[in-house]
């Protein structure tokens, strides 16, 4: 804004009051036609005046004292008549700013303003005074500011958060019901005893394959069990000086596991006789892995090709010399054990090789 001297607005002032005393809406007649010639001018300090003259055009149409000289630089830049004073105090201050820095292009849209407005009907035309006048009601009411003081700007209101938005559940839209855990499957239950092949089956399975017949067979035990939860029959008994162990299957009576060893029984009836030391037989007399192998496989009815040795190793068992020997074939484990001397088979046992 220019620096427009405290005389200049103080002629201003004096014109823009008379005009708004006169009822002319605060339109005032160019300044250098308002204003005295210098000639004429009072000799009074006119500072005070221009003071007391922006005040009373601040409390008329309630605004700050800032906005009446802006106002006033207006009038002055505009030079002209093309503005109320009413109009101008309704602006906002970037507004006022922009009609002084392009005075030209403001002057021509007051005019285009001023024909819009002559068209307006009388009673339209009363409607903004009428609502005018309660704000310089209002205003008279204010406490007036002193010269030096401008009004404290009105704090910016603090913005409320946005709520949170719920989220709306469409009910067209179905949710698919949560699956319900998976139950967990009862165990199968055991088969009953009647489907079993009863103890006086698995007997006479057992002594088939031992090929011992029942007259000769002393049974110590036979009883159900399970195994890995499989129902076998396990037995035990003896025939001609041997004590044979026997696992068979209870559902269809074939042989899962068999052992056949001397009878521990025989040998604690006979009188011990106290044997004269004898020197251990030297390894050069031993019948060798060989023909242990050998013997063990003729005794299983195994041919050589179709047999995979595990082990064959010699071993002692209560200061008697034997190979231990242990190999596969045909899905079936078998186990000798072989006199290191005589090539006799001492204990053997045959298990399915599924099992291990």
């Amino acid at each position: 804004m220019r620096n427009w001297t405290r005389r200049g607005l103080a002629l201003v002032c004096a014109a823009v009051l008379a005009a708004s005393l006169a009822g002319c809406g605060g339109k005032t007649p160019p300044p250098e036609a308002s204003a005295p010639p210098a000639s004429q001018a009072p000799e009074a300090a006119p500072s005070a005046g221009a003071d007391s003259q922006v005040q009373a055009l601040a409390e008329r149409y309630g605004i700050s004292e800032e906005k009446v000289e802006r106002i006033l630089a207006v009038f002055l830049q505009v030079q002209g008549g093309s503005y109320t004073f009413e109009e101008l105090a309704g602006l906002p201050m970037e507004e006022l700013d922009r009609i002084l820095a392009d005075p030209e292009a403001a002057e021509t849209g007051a005019e285009a303003s001023a024909e819009v407005g002559a068209e307006v009907s009388p009673s339209e035309q009363a409607a903004p005074a009428a609502s005018a006048q309660p704000a310089a009601a209002q205003s008279s009411t204010a406490p007036k500011p002193t010269a030096t003081q401008r009004p404290a700007a009105t704090p910016k209101p603090t913005p409320t958060p946005a709520p949170t938005p719920v989220p709306v559940v469409d009910p067209a839209v179905q949710t698919a019901p949560t699956p319900a855990p998976a139950a967990t499957p009862a165990p199968t239950a055991a088969p009953s005893a009647g489907t079993y092949i009863g103890e006086g089956a698995a007997k006479a399975a057992a002594l088939a394959h031992a090929g011992v017949a029942e007259a000769d067979a002393s049974f110590v035990q036979c009883k159900l069990d399970y195994d890995d939860g499989r129902a076998e029959y396990e037995m035990e008994f003896f025939a001609g000086g041997m004590e044979y162990d026997y696992d068979v299957d209870a559902l269809t009576g074939q042989v899962l596991s068999f052992s056949k060893e001397a009878d521990p029984r025989a040998a604690a009836a006979a009188p011990t006789a106290t044997p004269a030391p004898a020197a251990a037989p030297s390894a050069g007399t031993y019948i060798g892995e060989g023909a242990a192998k050998a013997a063990a496989l003729a005794h299983a009815g195994v041919a050589e090709a179709d047999a995979s040795f595990v082990q064959c190793k010699l071993d002692y068992d209560k200061g008697q010399a034997e190979y231990e020997v242990e190999f596969r074939a045909g899905g079936t484990e078998y186990e000798y054990d072989i006199d290191a001397l005589t090539g006799q088979v001492l204990q053997y046992q045959q298990e399915r090789a599924d099992r291990f």
